[in-house]
Formats: C-alpha cells, sequence, structure tokens
C-alpha cells in the first residue's frame, strides 16, 4: 500500500496497487497500475484485488437495470437487478425487461404488472398481490376485495334484518331485525307472533299486539271453565264486566245457587238436592219444594234445611206420586 518516492514512503496513488503479498516480484515495479476493466482503486492500495470498476444504472426495454452495489472488485463484474417502467421488479433478458412478479399493489396481468383496481379499496398489503389493506369509509378488507359493512341477513319470519361489521372485533355483529311478516313484531330482537294464548280468572284467551300503542292489548276470554261464560247472553248480570263471569243459571229463580255441576261452560250436569229441592229442565235447575212452605186441598209441602229433604203431606184422599 506503500512505495518509495523520492527516499519517502508514500501512499499508493489512486488507481494503482502498490505491492502483492499473494504474488511477490522482486523486479515488479512499486506502483503497478489496475486493469483496464477495473481501473479505479482507493490511495494505499495493496493489491490488484482493491481495483475495482463504478457499477452505474442503465436504461433496458421496459425499464432500468439497478446495479445490486455500487462498485465491483477485480475480478467480479457488475450485477444488476432489473426494474419495470411501473417500479415492479424483472428478469433482464436481452436488454429487455421480462416481468415474472409484481409488487403487493400490482398483479400479473397477460404476463404484464397491472395496478390493483378493486372497488373503494384504498392501499393493499405489500405481500401477496391486491391484498386489501384498507377501504372507504364503510367498507372493510376482505382477502382481495371490500366488503360493505352492512350486510342482509336472515331471522325467522323477518322480512328485513342486517347485521354490521365490528371493527373492534374484525367480524360481524349479531343480526339485528328491521321489520317482521305481516302478523308479527318486533321484541327483544326476535319476530313475535301478534297473538298469544293468556289466562284470565276462571279460563283462557287471546291477547293481541297494538302497533299503534306497542303494547299488549287485554285478554280476550276464548275459553271458560266449566260454570263460567264470556257469551254475554249466558253470563250473570253481576259478572257481566269480567272475561268469564258466572253462568247466569247456575242461580234459580229465587236467587239461591241452585246448579251443583256443569259438564261445560254453561251447560249443567247436575242440581243441588236433585230430585228434593231442583229438577234439571231446560239447562235450567227448576224449584220443586216451597222454601216457605206450600198447602192446597192435596196436602202441604215444606223444604227441610236440616235434612235438606221436601217434606211432602197429603190429605185424606190423596196419595204421594
Amino acid at each position: 500500500g506503500w512505495h518509495l518516492e523520492n527516499g519517502v514512503c508514500v501512499l499508493c496513488p489512486e488507481g494503482s496497487f502498490c505491492g502483492d503479498p499473494d504474488n511477490p516480484d522482486p523486479d515488479a515495479p512499486d506502483v503497478k497500475s489496475c486493469p483496464a476493466d477495473w481501473p479505479l482503486s482507493d490511495k494505499g492500495a495493496k493489491s490488484q484485488n482493491d481495483c475495482y470498476r463504478k457499477c452505474e444504472e442503465y436504461a433496458i426495454e421496459g425499464g432500468k437495470a439497478v446495479p445490486v452495489s455500487d462498485k465491483a472488485n477485480y475480478p467480479k463484474v457488475c450485477e444488476f437487478k432489473g426494474v419495470s417502467d411501473s417500479g415492479n421488479p424483472c428478469e433482464i433478458v436481452d436488454d429487455k425487461c421480462v416481468e415474472t412478479s409484481c409488487n403487493g399493489d400490482f398483479e400479473m396481468i397477460n404476463g404484464k404488472c397491472e395496478p390493483c383496481n378493486r372497488d373503494h379499496a384504498l392501499t393493499y398489503q405489500k405481500t401477496g398481490n391486491c391484498i386489501v389493506a384498507s377501504c372507504e369509509v364503510n367498507y372493510h378488507p376482505n382477502g382481495q376485495s371490500c366488503e360493505y359493512d352492512v350486510q342482509e341477513c336472515t331471522a325467522p319470519n323477518a322480512v328485513s334484518a342486517e347485521k354490521r361489521w365490528d371493527a373492534k372485533l374484525q367480524a360481524f355483529g349479531v343480526c339485528t331485525i328491521k321489520e317482521c311478516e305481516e302478523g308479527f313484531h318486533i321484541s327483544s330482537n326476535a319476530c313475535v307472533s301478534d297473538q298469544q294464548q293468556c289466562t284470565v280468572d276462571h279460563g283462557t284467551g287471546i291477547k293481541e299486539w297494538d302497533h299503534v300503542a306497542n303494547q299488549w292489548g287485554k285478554c280476550v276470554a276464548t275459553y271458560c271453565d266449566a260454570g263460567y261464560t264470556n257469551d254475554p247472553d249466558l253470563v250473570d248480570s253481576r259478572d257481566a264486566s269480567k272475561p268469564c263471569g258466572v253462568c247466569r243459571n247456575k242461580f234459580a229463580v229465587d236467587g239461591e245457587i241452585a246448579a251443583s255441576s256443569y259438564i261445560r261452560e254453561c251447560e249443567i250436569a247436575s242440581c243441588m238436592y236433585q230430585g228434593e229441592m231442583y229438577n234439571l229442565e231446560d239447562n235450567e235447575c227448576k224449584p220443586i219444594c216451597s222454601v216457605v212452605g206450600y198447602s192446597d186441598e192435596t196436602g202441604t209441602e215444606k223444604w227441610d234445611a236440616t235434612r235438606k229433604k221436601c217434606v211432602r203431606t197429603c190429605n185424606a184422599g190423596y196419595t204421594s206420586w
């Protein structure tokens, strides 16, 4: 790296090298010039391997050849990588740029890298090709596309329902019902029938949803237990306002309870003290014995409350039948 000049040791000048430890030659000059294809060297070069050539970018068809390094030391040659006019990597073949792969925001179409053009996409990932990284407002990435944040979904008896994208969870939320089929209404995010069974005193019924008031209407009786009715023509006047009121024929004409049991609603099965106090006729319990007592030319009769029996006494010349 040094040579003797006018009795003084100085650094070997640029473009040359001084001394070659791998090839000592006592007859060789102290300063040797670098080879023609590697004409450059820094001051103090010690061997031919310190000589180098500059590697510079040059144009090729469809792009440019970019040096891998800015110089190549002897005996190496410059290495280049191809970059197409669109900025994508390419292979250099006969001074032509041949694209074989594309950057993340490009895709290969007919042997050429074309810019990604996905609807509503803003940016693309660096890995892969046309993998969406970000989208316009109200859209989110889904592989190579932008998906709308609101999607239709299905639910029982629903006409319209949708689910929304949750950016934090990176998933769609629950299916939210917007409108139900006719005969249904929304309740707790479900389509519920506008008619539901309900219970009333001594019976069951149906209640209907009031879409104006947004609440259930009153329970209207559709079935009453035996001895009760919702028929205004059969109900006792004192229970007329009730969904299921006491049957009017439960009472005799004297106002006393006369019916003992019912088959269904107001159809009497039996009367109190059947054959003694009342008889069942035409679905009514009709008195056949007087509580206060009764007499005529044939005899007398009177209800004995203690024995629960009608006591009849016939006059002379008459008999009981």
